[in-house]
């Protein structure tokens, strides 16, 4: 009895480790189930998208004979026939079979190839013929073409007038940074008496101001510097034009004009890039200037520098950033440009 009693615990442990060993493989066996009919269906649907036929759309007659068919067949033991992949190229379809897409349609075929109208010419001319192209004429035609261009007017510039006296000022405009300031600042030209020739700072020179710096004070051998706008002093200008040449900037009232070139003071050499001011001389290139259109803003640049670059032509201006008394004289345009001294205007 007592050898029962322990083999029956044995028994038991025996049977819970079958019913446990049962319960992982059914369990196992579901899982796989499960897997093999996903990659049934997974392989099914695309196989089954690939055979379906183009032209889904049948007819009801078609899919009644084929039911019919499947009766009659029902008991006889057919293989059934494999899906195929079509082929890349969709065959062609018989003739007023419908398609996929609406299709526009077409005239019958001719017996006859259709002939188009013959070329005039393989090699048309360059000049326009006289006749008309169009089928029929149009109803307001156009004349024929001249040989001779027709001539406008072109658009001209009013000239400057010679007798109009203005101060002549460095232009200045909002953004420009002289002597470590953006506020506007009044720089007009004037005559001076120097001991010498040069450029830079007039003081360095011995260059003295007239007392009003009017222009009546000025004289030949004179140079020039800028100094403040003052109401009602100070030098005033007429511009010259001369047709087919430059212009001349005389001093208003005088017979004296701007002019470059005057001896170096060390070396007595002459120099075009110091200036002067010399009698009035329309045959001279050296008081010359490049022709400009209007006051409001101009370059003083040398007649033959007129189509010169910035990098190769010289205009009037002084050294950096400007300051009363200071002597203008010829410089670079690109540099005078980056220090922001390039232009003039007139000013009252």
């Amino acid at each position: 009895m007592a050898n029962n009693a322990e083999a029956q615990p044995d028994l038991e442990k025996q049977e819970d480790v079958k019913a446990d060993r049962t319960r992982r493989l059914l369990k196992w066996a579901i899982v796989l189930s499960v897997i093999a009919l996903l990659a049934i269906v997974g392989v099914a649907i695309p196989m089954a998208l690939k055979v379906l036929p183009e032209n889904s759309t049948e007819t009801s007659s078609s899919a009644a004979s084929a039911a019919n068919k499947e009766e009659t067949d029902g008991f006889e033991n057919q293989v059934p026939a494999e899906p195929s992949i079509p082929p890349a190229r969709p065959t062609p379809a018989e003739p007023d079979a419908p398609t996929a897409s609406p299709t526009v349609s077409t005239r019958a075929p001719t017996g006859k190839p259709t002939r188009s109208a013959e070329p005039t010419d393989d090699n048309p001319s360059s000049m326009p013929t006289l006749s008309p192209t169009t089928l029929s004429p149009t109803q307001n035609p156009t004349p024929l073409a001249s040989m001779v261009p027709t001539l406008s007017i072109s658009p001209t510039v009013a000239p400057i007038d010679p007798n109009h006296s203005f101060k002549l000022r460095l232009f200045w405009q909002r953004g420009f940074y002289w002597q470590e300031s953006f506020q506007e600042v009044w720089h007009c030209v004037e005559c001076t008496k120097c001991n010498e020739y040069g450029a830079g700072d007039g003081v360095e020179h011995g260059c003295v101001e007239y007392p009003t710096g009017d222009s009546s004070y000025c004289q030949e051998g004179d140079m020039f510097w800028i100094m403040g706008c003052r109401p009602g002093q100070g030098a005033r200008f007429n511009v010259l034009e001369n047709p087919g040449s430059g212009h001349q900037v005389r001093l208003a009232g005088t017979n004296i004009c701007m002019g470059r070139g005057a001896p170096d003071a060390d070396t007595g050499e002459w120099k075009r890039r110091l200036m002067q001011a010399v009698k009035c001389d329309n045959k001279d290139a050296n008081q010359l200037w490049a022709p400009f259109e209007k006051l409001s803003k101009f370059e003083l640049r040398p007649f033959e520098h007129a189509g010169r670059t910035e990098d190769d032509a010289e205009c009037v201006s002084q050294l950096h950033h400007p300051k009363n008394g200071e002597v203008i004289s010829m410089h670079g345009c690109k540099l005078s440009r980056i220090y922001e001294t390039r232009y003039w205007e007139e000013y009252d």
